[in-house]
C-alpha cells in the first residue's frame, strides 16, 4: 500500500479575562492559534501509539527497519522526527520521555516531564534528527520512582 500524509499541527488557545474597575465590569477574549505545517517531503511517515492499560515503561524504536507500523499497517522509518504530540492520560503520574533527539530539547541528557493530565506539542518542519530508541517511562506522584502510566502519542517524520 502507498500512504501519502500531509499534515499541520495546530494549537488553539481560547480565553476570557474579566475585570472590575470601579463600576464598570470589563471582559478582554484572548484567542491564539499556532500552525506548523508539516509536508509530505517533510514527514511522509506517521506513528502513534495509545497505552491505556498501565505499564512501568516502554521504548519506541522508530528508526529500525520494520519497527513500527502506520494505521495501515505500512513500515515506517523515522530518523527525522517533524512533529511529537504526547498526552499524559494518567490521572497521577509523571510521564518521563527520554532519549530524545538532540535540540528538541536541550541538555546532556535532557528528559520532558509531563504531569498527569498534561500534553506536549513539539513540531518544526525542519525537523529533529533522530538516531536513538524514546523511552517512555511512567513515576509516581511524587516523581522520585519508577510506577505505571498510560498515554498517548503521536510522531510524524520521515526517512533521510
Amino acid at each position: 500500500m502507498t500512504t501519502t500524509l500531509t499534515s499541520s499541527i495546530t494549537i488553539t488557545t481560547a480565553a476570557t479575562l474579566a475585570g472590575t474597575q470601579g463600576l464598570v465590569s470589563a471582559s478582554a477574549n484572548m484567542n491564539n492559534k499556532m500552525v506548523e505545517s508539516i509536508s509530505n517531503t517533510q514527514g511522509p511517515f506517521l506513528f502513534t501509539d495509545e497505552v491505556s492499560s498501565d505499564t512501568a515503561n516502554k521504548t519506541y524504536d522508530l528508526i529500525g527497519a520494520s519497527a513500527g507500523t502506520d494505521p495501515f499497517g505500512v513500515a515506517v522509518d523515522i530518523d527525522r522526527i517533524a512533529a511529537m504530540v504526547i498526552e499524559n492520560t494518567h490521572a497521577t503520574t509523571y510521564l518521563h520521555v527520554s532519549a530524545l533527539p538532540a535540540g528538541m530539547i536541550k541538555g546532556t541528557t535532557p528528559v520532558l516531564i509531563i504531569p498527569p493530565g498534561g500534553q506536549v506539542a513539539l513540531a518544526s518542519a525542519t525537523g529533529w534528527a533522530h538516531t536513538t530508541n524514546i523511552v517512555f517511562t511512567g513515576r509516581n506522584s511524587a516523581d522520585n520512582a519508577n510506577a505505571d502510566g498510560t498515554w498517548k502519542m503521536l510522531v510524524i517524520g520521515k526517512h533521510e
